[in-house]
């Protein structure tokens, strides 16, 4: 007797901690938020280990009931934000879902390649030295005022930072007196005070550091808007090359450029496009963010957009592995279609920059390239005719493969200014 009351004990001590793993695992499998596009139909699946209920307002059309391996099925017939509450087997809360509903949107797909031209807000600190003085004395007047590589200074006395020439002027025009410097650093504003020291060399005063103001490159733009009044472009962001940092947009350019070349990738040694910059420059647009998702700007002229027809933009819930199309231009200003494979899906909770894994199966592209190389960053991704979103990275290792973004976190950035 007393050993059928052990077994039940240990019977209900082992449902009491499966209930409790299958919630939590219900909580956490279970997304915090749903994008979905206004009158079309979707089917989600959770992978959720339990049936489960949903809730729904009367503007969101749902199958009522879920399971592991049954999707929910799901339409919304109105703009706006909604809560879906799901309760595990219709009985106990799990947690309340912000459902999403927005308008079809469509934009231009691009894939043309284009110059960067960055000015900073403000000059970057690239390396810390030491000023001789007459007396054969080193000073490290940046160094003690405890500045860093990868800081950017934005303001010198109250006074915002223009550029190189801006800092070099007022340093030689202080008299040696200390100067109150104002910087960020990972994105915390810092404030510091600087002494300049006299060159033993020439004569000037000098901070002990080297600064830059502006950088240029090379890129590929993913979309226009469907009022081509704004672009997105490169799906990650412009880093300076010696400190690695995202380089803050005071002002820049995007213009028209021509491809005159390839460096063919291979395993450890990546790729590259090689190219100019037109003379006389047309610029395409000004670049107003520049952020870890991309470029994003105004166009200026639109008589530099190429010539494409308008596609429907995809919710990540709505990309599938398997074959796609990339846009891409690696000879001269024409830009053409590319066979790709999506192999792997990463549907983070948060945004991100890699969340597809992408294959280059085209054989045209492989014999050129090697596959994805330096300058293709922003390569629009099409499925399903949808754009889905924008080649990011190479893998080093591997040319033939990379990471690709959603567009969906794209176009979120693109709202932002």
């Amino acid at each position: 007797m007393l050993l059928k009351k052990e077994k039940w004990k240990v019977f209900i001590v082992f449902a009491v901690i499966l209930l409790i793993i299958t919630f939590l695992a219900s909580y956490f499998l279970l997304p915090k938020e749903i994008s979905v596009i206004e009158g079309r139909k979707y089917q989600l699946n959770f992978h959720n280990p339990m049936s489960a209920t949903i809730i729904a307002d009367p503007a969101i059309e749902t199958s009522g009931t879920f399971q592991l391996g049954t999707p929910l099925t799901l339409k919304a017939n109105q703009t706006g934000n909604y809560n879906l509450r799901l309760d595990l087997m219709g009985l106990i809360p799990v947690k309340e879902t912000l459902l999403k509903v927005v308008k079809e949107q469509y934009v231009y797909p691009s894939g043309q390649s284009a110059g960067v031209k960055i000015l900073t807000d403000g000059v970057l600190v690239l390396s810390l030295g030491a000023i001789v003085d007459s007396q054969n004395i080193q000073r490290l007047p940046a160094k003690e005022a405890g500045l860093e590589p990868g800081d950017y200074i934005f303001k010198v006395n109250g006074e915002n930072l223009r550029n190189n020439n801006h800092l070099s002027q007022i340093v030689q025009e202080c008299g040696g007196n200390a100067l109150e410097l104002e910087y960020k650093r990972h994105g915390k504003s810092i404030k510091t005070v600087i002494t300049p020291a006299v060159s033993g060399e020439d004569g000037k005063l000098a901070l002990g550091m080297w600064v830059r103001d502006s950088t240029a490159g090379l890129g590929t733009v993913t979309f226009y808007t469907q009022d081509k009044q704004k672009f997105a472009a490169l799906g990650h962001c412009i880093s300076d090359v010696d400190t690695g940092e995202t380089m803050t947009v005071k002002d820049g350019e995007l213009v028209k450029s021509k491809i005159i070349g390839q460096t063919k990738g291979k395993r450890g040694e990546p790729g590259e496009l090689k190219g100019i910059f037109d003379e006389p420059q047309q610029e395409v647009g000004r670049i107003r963010l520049n952020n870890e998702f991309g470029l994003y700007g105004n166009v200026t002229d639109p008589t530099a957009i190429q010539e494409s027809n308008p596609v429907p933009l995809a919710l990540r819930n709505e990309v599938k592995v398997g074959p796609a199309k990339i846009l891409a231009t690696i000879d001269g200003y024409q830009v053409k279609e590319y066979d790709i494979e999506i192999i792997k899906i990463f549907n983070q909770q948060t945004q991100s920059i890699k969340n597809m894994v992408i294959q280059v199966t085209d054989q045209e592209l492989l014999s050129q390239t090697g596959g994805i190389v330096q300058g293709m960053s922003g390569s629009p991704i099409l499925q399903n005719g949808k754009l889905v979103g924008a080649v990011t990275h190479v893998f080093v290792n591997d040319p033939q493969k990379g990471y690709a973004v959603f567009v969906e976190w794209m176009l979120n950035q693109m709202e932002q200014y």
